[in-house]
């Protein structure tokens, strides 16, 4: 089925879209949360939260690409999730190992930080990742959006464990370069 013809159901508040989008997009949204939680009951909790959040969402957001909107939905609802059940009680690593990976880079939330700074940053890593070209803008994707991890990045893209970790080490370089460069404190 035609995302148009999807999002038009939502905005109709016709309940089909929601059987359309569970039928088409339920793999994608399970395992992207998948990725992140390394749990089936709690990913599945995930899809019925994404699916709710469709239906409130959508008919006022004016999303134009579903795949991609249900894919962030489901990357923060499965986040959410993770933060509630605590990642060190429970043994989240792979997520835990992103974030540690990515505390190099990005600067940590101080107290002082205001919503204008949060967004530069927003800014600066939405430019950052729209300037990478090809295997390099998969790669960091696969890791960072995708919480894939360097083994199923690898094999995916038909590739070494090594020549994937070094080409995301070189990545998140380029990136602390950037934002030192835009003055930000990392």
């Amino acid at each position: 089925m035609d995302d148009e013809v999807i999002l038009q159901l939502y905005n109709e508040r016709s309940e089909k879209a929601l059987e359309l989008t569970e039928e088409k997009y339920r793999g994608l949204i399970f395992s992207v949360a998948f990725r992140i939680l390394r749990d089936a009951d709690d990913s599945e909790e995930c899809v019925n939260d994404v699916l709710l959040k469709a239906w409130e969402t959508v008919p006022h957001s004016g999303v134009k690409n579903l795949g991609a909107y249900l894919t962030k939905l489901a990357r923060n609802a499965a986040i959410d999730r993770l933060k509630y059940r605590s990642a060190e009680k429970r043994g989240a690593g792979e997520t835990a190992l992103i974030f540690e990976e990515l505390e190099e880079c990005i600067p940590s939330p101080r107290g002082g930080e205001s919503l204008a700074d949060e967004l530069s940053v927003r800014e600066l890593l939405t430019s950052f990742v729209s300037g990478l070209h090809g295997e390099e803008r998969g790669v960091f994707l696969d890791r960072y959006f995708y919480a894939m991890t360097v083994p199923e990045i690898a094999k995916k893209r038909d590739s070494s464990e090594g020549k994937i970790a070094m080409r995301l080490l070189r990545t998140r370089k380029k990136l602390q370069k950037l934002l030192r460069k835009e003055g930000l404190r990392i």
